[in-house]
């Protein structure tokens, strides 16, 4: 059951030569290059090679490939909902330091660009739901399946025809009709989109034969729980701060453009406007109960266990090669609207009499707003941890001066015998 789990199919990573093998490891300097797309993840973080290594390991003991493999120690007598949050932490944090993860978070990518990032969500959402949906009476999948709370790819497919929107219309023109490999999506294809469909990248295409390879036996579909586990979590639990800065990123209002990050609980649509409180709680309660449905439909199964912890590290792999797609933009140095503002703004009215100080300071406002709207990306942004640190550097400011007039200047003055006042008569 394990091998067929983590499948045994030959996949890209497993065409490989020894050379492509050593290319990728991990004491190369050279990045792995795919098709179009520059290279933005780690060498040590391919995939390819963490695939080949959880297939070779796993054979037909996945609890001894659990021990073999350089995973965080687990013990299998646990609830595998624990067991996944602890055998995946590794794996977790280097999917988080990925450059094109990173880039993804803090809203720098341009708005072409991110379209094209949804739209190869939407291949992997789209070959894990229909995995899913196949396999629903799985009783190890049926407790997690609810598509009307978890299913991504409808949302995708509507932020993606409303972000195209926002694009010139050379840009969005429809591209010459090529072969498509797999399902033709519910939005637009653009040239800058076909590719994704006709040409995917290498982590895209991995990703992509991995999840079919899943889906294709009764057999091996409880792998795809592992998967449901890496995505549907990771977006529960980052899409309301992602949500904040994509859509102060790219200047959206209401929900439209923002619904891949909200989930709808208990057939109530999530709105954007609703309060961080409320956005964490929603999330909360959907985590809880996609937990629990991890325990009833794995039980105490420990071969399963094992076998969705190394399916869960590879579904970490995979979202970390995948990240490599995204094409990252040459950083722009930042301009402070009020420094753009004050250029622009005149010193004088038309009738050539000068402007008065409060005049200036509207004008000077005025123009702020208009560039911020026109270019938010070139803005100076101050984060919370920012404010924070210097808040504190502030207070420790305070702190310090009292305690130096409390305590050090009595001690001087204690010293040299004097109060350090002057008496005027003195003078």
């Amino acid at each position: 059951m394990a091998a067929t789990i983590l499948s045994d199919k030959i996949s890209p990573a497993d065409s490989l030569s020894p050379s492509d093998m050593s290319t990728i490891s991990s004491a190369s300097t050279t990045p792995l290059l795919t098709p179009s797309f520059e290279p933005n993840t780690p060498v040590d973080l391919a995939a390819p090679s963490i695939i080949a290594a959880i297939k070779r390991s796993a054979g037909s003991d996945p609890i001894k490939a659990l021990k073999e493999l350089d995973l965080p120690e687990v013990d299998l007598s646990e609830n595998v909902s624990a067991l996944l949050k602890v055998g995946t932490s590794r794996a977790h944090v280097e999917a988080e330091n990925s450059l094109g993860a990173a880039a993804l978070v803090k809203g720098e990518l341009d708005l072409q660009e991110y379209i094209r990032w949804l739209a190869v969500l939407w291949r992997v959402y789209d070959a894990l739901e229909l995995g899913l949906n196949e396999h629903a009476a799985n009783p190890v999948l049926a407790p997690t399946y609810d598509p009307a709370v978890l299913a991504r790819a409808d949302s995708l497919a509507k932020d993606i025809t409303h972000l195209l929107t926002f694009l010139p219309s050379e840009v969005t023109s429809a591209a010459p009709s090529s072969p498509i490999d797999g399902p033709l999506p519910p939005f637009p294809l653009p040239l800058f989109l076909a590719e994704v469909f006709s040409k995917p990248p290498a982590a895209l295409a991995t990703y992509l034969e991995h999840l079919r390879s899943l889906a294709s036996s009764d057999i091996s579909a409880p792998g795809l729980l592992a998967h449901s586990y890496v995505r549907y979590l990771g977006d529960l639990s980052g899409g309301q701060f992602i949500s904040a800065k994509i859509q102060r990123a790219y200047n959206l209002q209401g929900p439209d453009g923002l619904r891949f990050y909200h989930f709808d609980l208990q057939n109530r649509a999530s709105s954007v406007e609703e309060s961080r409180a409320d956005g964490r709680r929603r999330a909360g309660e959907v985590k809880n109960w996609f937990r629990k449905g991890l325990d009833e439909g794995v039980g105490e199964d420990e071969e399963l266990k094992a076998i969705l912890i190394l399916e869960a590290n590879l579904a970490f792999a995979l979202n970390t090669y995948l990240f490599s797609v995204i094409r990252l933009q040459p950083k722009k140095p930042a301009v402070p609207a009020v420094e753009t503002a004050k250029k622009a703004a005149p010193a004088s009215q038309s009738s050539g009499r000068p402007l008065r100080y409060y005049e200036k300071r509207e004008l000077e406002r005025q123009e702020a707003e208009r560039q911020r709207l026109l270019h938010p990306e070139l803005q100076v942004t101050t984060s919370w941890r920012e404010r924070a640190e210097k808040f504190a550097l502030f207070g420790a400011t305070v702190v310090l001066g009292l305690g130096v007039s409390k305590y050090v200047v009595p001690l001087v003055t204690e010293y040299l015998g004097t109060s350090g006042w002057t008496e005027r008569s003195e003078l």
